[in-house]
C-alpha cells in the first residue's frame, strides 16, 4: 500500500481543491437553478408536507376537505332571488285506492207526475196540485243533494227534502213570473 507524502505538493493541493469545488459547486449550481413550479406533486414523497411546515394563514378555505374548518355564526338572511324555470313535469303518481261508490238516483218526471225514467225511483205524486210534486225513491235521501233541471225554457224549479219523508224529494216547477204550473223536469239525487 502507498503512503501518503508527508510532505504535501502544490499540485496534491490543487488537485485536492479542484476535486471540491467541482463537486460542491455542480450540486449548488443545481439547487440554485431549479426552475419556477418544477417541483411537484409527483417529486413530494408521501406526508412531506405537515403542518409544521405550512405558513400559517397561508391557506385558503378551498385548500381543505369540507367540514375540516369550523363553521362561522350565520349570517344575516339573504334578499329573496329570481323566480327559477320552470321545472320538467314529474313522473305519473300512483293510482289511488278506490273511493266510495257514488249512489246514482235519479228520474225524469212529466207534467202530471209520471215517472218516465229513472234509477231507483219507486213513484212520484201531486199531493198538493199545481206544480207541485214528491219524487219517491227506494233509499232515505234526507241527507243528499238534489239538482232538479227544467225541461222546459223560462221556467223555475226547486228541490228539498220531504218533510217526514225521508226517502222523498219535494218539487216545485214554476213559470218564470213565479207561478205554480205543472212542468216535466228531470230529478238528480246525490248521495
Amino acid at each position: 500500500m502507498k503512503q501518503i507524502p508527508k510532505r504535501l505538493t502544490y499540485a496534491n493541493v490543487m488537485s485536492s481543491l479542484a476535486v471540491f469545488l467541482v463537486l460542491g459547486g455542480a450540486t449548488a449550481f443545481a439547487a440554485g437553478h431549479l426552475g419556477k413550479n418544477t417541483v411537484g406533486t409527483k417529486q413530494l414523497k408521501k406526508n412531506a408536507v405537515v403542518s409544521s411546515k405550512v405558513k400559517n394563514g397561508s391557506l385558503n378555505a378551498a385548500d381543505f376537505a369540507s367540514g375540516q374548518l369550523p363553521a362561522g355564526p350565520q349570517g344575516p338572511k339573504g334578499d329573496t332571488g329570481p323566480k327559477g324555470d320552470t321545472g320538467p313535469k314529474g313522473e305519473k303518481g300512483d293510482k289511488g285506492a278506490p273511493g266510495t261508490p257514488a249512489t246514482s238516483l235519479w228520474a225524469v218526471i212529466s207534467s202530471t207526475g209520471t215517472v218516465l225514467s229513472g234509477s231507483g225511483v219507486t213513484g212520484a205524486l201531486q199531493p198538493f196540485g199545481t206544480g207541485t210534486y214528491e219524487v219517491d225513491f227506494e233509499q232515505d235521501v234526507s241527507e243528499c243533494a238534489y239538482e232538479a233541471t227544467s225541461e222546459f225554457p223560462g221556467g223555475l224549479i226547486y228541490a228539498e227534502p220531504r218533510e217526514f219523508t225521508p226517502n222523498g224529494v219535494w218539487v216545485e216547477t214554476e213559470t218564470a213570473g213565479g207561478t205554480n204550473a205543472n212542468k216535466p223536469f228531470s230529478l238528480a239525487v246525490f248521495c
